[in-house]
């Protein structure tokens, strides 16, 4: 699961933004200003039907600060 959505940083980060676009749902924010530290995404390949998809979370984050995103 995607740390962001307890993180008060979420709208304006830039890594979400990329996971927002890596799911292809629509962004919180069009032009985020926030440059987390160390964000480590993880990437998990699963067989979805007669292929292959692709989930990303970020796990864990040097920037991380409670507060809730959505």
């Amino acid at each position: 699961m995607c740390i962001c959505v307890a993180c008060s940083w979420q709208p304006s980060c830039t890594a979400y933004h990329r996971v927002e676009s890596e799911h292809g749902v629509p962004h919180l924010n069009q032009n985020p200003d926030f440059t987390p530290e160390n964000p480590q995404i993880h990437l998990s390949v699963q067989a979805v039907q007669n292929s292959w998809g692709v989930e990303w979370d970020v796990r864990s984050c040097d920037s991380f600060r409670p507060g809730g995103g959505i």
